[in-house]
């Protein structure tokens, strides 16, 4: 992020509020971002606005994504292969995500109450147990 002070020192509001808005998606997603390192793969391969990130044990696995959740829609990662152990969170959503494994990846079902108040800018699906 550019964000520069004027002459006098001050930061505009426009910039203040971005970085306002920075620490708060960072609040919820930082998890995803802190401490962790590349995955195998760095995007996914058929939806280009999926990221990932692993934690450093490799237990967890980050995808964030630019595409907002359809409430109650299901959402499909190419990458992720789940085991019999694994486990989709929504960072910010404090229950377990169903999903379903296909020959594809993982096919996720997103709640219809996904708390989009709060959550915005871009989403990250934590799973847990995959390779």
């Amino acid at each position: 992020m550019l964000v520069g002070n004027t002459a006098d020192g001050r930061i505009l509001p426009i910039f203040e509020e971005r970085l306002t808005q920075m620490g708060a998606w960072l609040s919820i997603n930082g998890e995803a971002i802190y401490g962790n390192v590349p995955w195998r793969v760095q995007n996914d391969t058929v939806d280009r606005n999926t990221w990932y990130t692993a934690s450093k044990d490799g237990l967890s696995v980050y995808a964030i994504t630019f595409v907002a959740p359809t409430p109650g829609g299901e959402f499909v990662l190419t990458q992720p292969v789940p085991t019999v152990s694994t486990s989709v969170t929504l960072l910010g959503y404090n229950w377990i995500l169903p999903f379903t494994s296909q020959s594809d990846g993982v096919q996720i079902t997103f709640p219809v109450d996904i708390p989009f108040g709060t959550l915005r800018y871009a989403w990250t699906i934590k799973m847990t147990n995959v390779n």
